[in-house]
């Protein structure tokens, strides 16, 4: 199951309303497609970093979050759903394999 939750615009004012807490992350690019999931310990420091690195993550305009202790077998479930529709991984993804 995907994360139900709305689109949130990807800016610095946002990203400092997020929790610091376990859970995973959905960027979308401007027509709210799915271009990278991810987790982390600390959301709002991994939105953080993908802020700061701009240039690698030029296409992601908005974002939404999952708070969850089990983050990584939640991102994996994600990016598996992500794959199984898309017959590919999420283009930001892509770059990590």
């Amino acid at each position: 199951m995907p994360i139900r939750k709305d689109w949130i615009e990807y800016n610095t004012a946002n990203i400092n309303q997020v929790v610091e807490k376990d859970g995973v992350v959905e960027l979308g690019d401007a027509e709210k497609n799915i271009v990278f999931i991810g987790s982390g310990a600390n959301l709002r420091k991994l939105l953080q970093e993908h802020m700061d690195g701009a240039e690698r993550y030029e296409k992601a305009k908005f974002f939404r979050y999952e708070e969850i202790f089990m983050y990584t077998f939640r991102e994996n479930e994600l990016i598996q759903q992500y794959t199984r529709l898309n017959q590919k991984l999420p283009e930001y993804n892509e770059e990590l394999f």
